[in-house]
């Protein structure tokens, strides 16, 4: 890579620093980004998609200060995509099976990084901890991006100060944070849909920080959709509306057919394989729940288990083997999350796993069926965890 070329792609970026009018310093958890923008809409969508992340100013200490702009500039991907032909990518990430990023190495601090589909490039500076991200006319959803920049941020921050990302849910309430745990299918979703509408709040649906350290156990968010299947919609009121017309929630529906699901006689929509996406803070509206929370001092964990066989709702302790090979096998960090590989070097720490002091919290398998938006055989769900939980 020659010098003159890097000197030519911080030119661009620098000739469109003028119109980033929108400056907003976003704070959570002992990390600052100083974001700027060429308007306040991708500001808005943003702290939205993020929620509760970014949604209130943090009083804790500031760890790590980030400076990231993003902006339109299609001169900029295009030079970037001829830097990439020109010299050759150094490496490639597969970031998911249509999501290709290439990283092109151009001084000892410095790399480009191009995601050719969207039309997406970024100049990062790991050691001032500066990223420049430009997108072109052909990327689709240029908020998506940058939510997905901010996501990579946050969770090399996250997994830097001691946290694991496990794919996991969480709810939390007065008498503190529960980690939902179990296998694509177990009945997570449906589970902590019915512990909001119970009274509690959502800290997380499919994926979780988790960290230990001497004050305990602590469990934070992760911003990400919920991801609601047609036939798990029906069996709750405020979610039933959307199997049918998704429209009105924001961002793009990427799992949703709606040619199929129109063609579909209305008896047999929850047979589809279809999945809605909504937002934290709208999945929890439409439950009629509170607005979701950060995250919590973790009590202990569930491992759900819904069957359509259940005639009465139960919880059976979990040994801790079982839930340490649970815990285990639930682990997405330190390149363990196949879909989600890392693509920013920020010369942060890796993951720290916390397997065997999980498998020591109080843990409890959760035998369960839901009807008319209630669990089967079992008035107060919240009570009976919680105190399944202190006997466990």
């Amino acid at each position: 890579m020659h010098d003159s070329e890097h000197a030519h792609l911080e030119a661009l970026f620098a000739a469109h620093v003028p119109y980033l009018t929108y400056a907003e310093p976003l704070q959570s958890l002992g990390l600052t980004v100083n974001l700027r923008l060429e308007s306040a809409k991708l500001a808005g969508w943003l702290k939205a998609y993020m929620n509760p992340i970014f949604v209130d100013a943090d009083a804790r200490p500031v760890r790590v200060e980030m400076d990231v702009d993003y902006l339109y500039g299609d001169d900029i991907v295009q030079y970037a995509s001829w830097m990439m032909e020109a010299f050759g990518a150094d490496d490639h990430i597969m970031r998911s099976t249509s999501s290709r990023i290439l990283v092109k190495e151009l001084s000892e601090h410095s790399y480009l990084l191009l995601e050719p589909v969207e039309g997406v490039a970024y100049l990062v500076n790991w050691k001032t901890r500066r990223i420049r991200a430009a997108y072109s006319s052909k990327t689709c959803w240029p908020g998506k991006m940058l939510g997905g920049l901010m996501v990579e941020v946050l969770t090399r921050y996250l997994e830097g100060i001691g946290y694991c990302n496990y794919h996991a849910g969480a709810f939390t309430t007065d008498r503190g944070a529960v980690v939902v745990c179990g296998k694509g299918g177990s009945g997570k979703t449906t589970l902590l849909s019915a512990a909001v509408m119970a009274g509690a709040e959502l800290i997380a649906n499919e994926r979780c920080f988790i960290k230990v350290d001497e004050s305990g156990v602590h469990a934070v968010g992760f911003p990400q959709k919920v991801f609601v299947g047609l036939g798990m919609a029906l069996n709750f009121e405020g979610l039933r509306r959307y199997a049918t017309n998704p429209t009105t929630l924001l961002g793009p529906q990427r799992r949703y057919n709606f040619a199929r699901v129109a063609r579909t006689e209305p008896d047999k929509i929850g047979r589809l394989g279809d999945k809605f996406g909504m937002l934290t803070a709208e999945f929890t509206a439409a439950l009629n729940g509170s607005k979701p929370a950060l995250g919590g001092h973790v009590v202990g964990i569930v491992q759900p288990r819904i069957s359509s066989r259940v005639t009465q709702t139960t919880l059976e302790p979990m040994a801790e083997d079982e839930l340490y090979k649970l815990m285990r096998k639930n682990t997405l960090s330190q390149g363990r999350d196949k879909h989600n590989a890392y693509w920013l070097d920020l010369d942060f720490l890796g993951a720290t796993k916390h397997h065997a002091a999980l498998a020591k919290l109080p843990a409890a398998t959760m035998h369960y069926r839901i009807r008319n938006q209630g669990f089967v055989g079992m008035a107060d769900p919240l009570t009976a965890i919680y105190e399944a939980l202190a006997n466990g």
